[in-house]
């Protein structure tokens, strides 16, 4: 009977810690509905293109853009010097449409993003860019002078606000209801455990007509 008796507790605890790990872990949906994940950014392979407009005297930048959230790529393009401060406080830029994009200079892009060290040298003309290893920055080289460190842009969209807003009281309500489930099961688990101790001891209550 003391061997059944370990047995029965020893398995109702290993159930019972195995409830707790999973209560202690749950409760995820809303931070991971607010994290980082839903943030815009330069995609892995951003196709960095720069383009000298004079007429505007500013420079046309493209990239490919990642959608935070959805995973999504979609070509990007935007000035510059425009955009500078926005991007800069991390809010999205006034991007342009395919039909406002003016002719230019085309400047040569070394692109070293992903790389541990630089896997292009310099080309020979005075005027290009520089992607930076992690994909976000880039330096501008105008008339083989230093044009200066430009992030690209990296923000949450109004859009996805709208969304993460939207969906938190649903992500709220499935951890209230996944943590309530978890702890009833656990209580279920502690009260077999009290069962199982009662009836394969032997102990009865006394009888109050003896």
């Amino acid at each position: 009977m003391k061997n059944m008796l370990s047995r029965t507790i020893g398995d109702c605890a290993i159930w019972i810690c195995l409830l707790l790990c999973i209560l202690l872990g749950s409760g995820c949906a809303t931070p991971e509905l607010w994290g980082e994940k839903w943030t815009n950014e330069p995609a892995p392979k951003s196709r960095l293109a720069i383009r000298r407009v004079e007429s505007r005297s500013d420079f046309l930048v493209q990239f490919d853009e990642l959608h935070g959230g959805t995973g999504e790529i979609e070509r990007r393009a935007y000035w510059l010097k425009k955009n500078g401060r926005r991007i800069q406080e991390q809010r999205k830029p006034r991007y342009l449409k395919d039909a406002d994009l003016p002719a230019g200079e085309d400047f040569f892009v070394v692109d070293n993003s992903g790389q541990t060290e630089a896997s292009q040298t310099p080309p020979m003309t005075n005027n290009y860019a520089q992607l930076h290893f992690s994909r976000r920055e880039f330096d501008l080289i105008v008339q083989g002078k230093g044009g200066g460190t430009h992030p690209l842009p990296y923000y949450r969209s109004h859009e996805q606000m709208a969304k993460r807003i939207a969906l938190t009281p649903v992500a709220a309500l499935a951890d209230a209801t996944g943590i309530s489930l978890l702890a009833g099961a656990v209580a279920g688990a502690v009260g077999g455990v009290g069962y199982a101790l009662y009836h394969s001891s032997g102990w009865e209550y006394p009888n109050p007509n003896y």
